[in-house]
């Protein structure tokens, strides 16, 4: 077994490979932190510093594709707060849902789960355009 550092230097949550493995996202905090440690970021093992996506987006998770990269806004105006999706390929945010209080959720394939506790505790699921 060996080891060697991929990322240093920053606040890591959310740790999540992209399904090919090809490539890393993680987010600083969910709350506090600082401009150089709060987004959601990228990196490809090997490569020498990560890519900030977003600046204000917090608990990556892949598309099943690993073309895209859904994230949570919970900061902001009411026009930024939900669940939001990075396209790779053109470098845009999409936002999926609107909602605030999103506290957790998953991606499998073209389904989506969203744990929303501000709407009265719920679990939502959802199908994904392709």
């Amino acid at each position: 077994r060996s080891e060697h550092v991929v990322a240093a230097g920053g606040e890591y949550e959310a740790l999540r490979w992209r399904p090919d493995g090809s490539m890393l996202a993680w987010s600083g905090p969910g709350s506090g932190g600082n401009l150089a440690s709060n987004g959601v970021w990228v990196i490809e093992p090997g490569q020498p510093t990560p890519k900030q996506l977003v600046n204000d987006g917090y608990a990556p998770a892949w598309s099943a594709d690993g073309a895209a990269i859904y994230f949570v806004r919970a900061r902001g105006d009411s026009a930024r707060t939900g669940l939001w999706r990075f396209d790779l390929s053109t470098g845009q945010a999409t936002r999926v849902r609107s909602e605030g209080g999103i506290t957790y959720y998953d991606v499998l394939g073209d389904r989506l789960v969203i744990a929303a506790n501000d709407a009265g505790a719920q679990v939502f699921e959802m199908q994904l355009a392709r």
